[in-house]
C-alpha cells in the first residue's frame, strides 16, 4: 500500500493508495474509499465503494486524486 497526500477544502489529508486506481482516503472524523472508473465514452467517475455511485464529494476527491494516478 503506497501513502501520499492531497489538498481537500484547503487541508492536506492523507491517502492510501489501495490498488491502481483504488484510494482510501482519510477525511477529518471519516474515510472515504473511492475507486476510479471510466466509461466508455472516456468520462472520468470517482465511486463512493460503500455506495457504488459518484457524490459531489467523490468527484470533488477525484480530481484531486487524478493526479495520483499519472504518477
Amino acid at each position: 500500500m503506497r501513502q501520499d497526500q492531497i489538498r481537500y477544502n484547503n487541508t492536506p489529508v492523507q491517502v492510501d493508495r489501495l490498488g491502481d486506481d483504488t484510494f482510501c482516503v482519510h477525511l477529518p472524523g471519516k474515510d472515504v474509499r473511492i475507486q476510479y472508473k471510466p466509461d466508455n465514452e472516456g468520462a472520468d467517475h470517482w465511486l463512493d465503494l460503500d455506495s457504488d455511485h459518484e457524490t459531489e464529494e467523490t468527484k470533488a476527491l477525484g480530481e484531486q486524486l487524478g493526479e495520483l494516478l499519472k504518477k
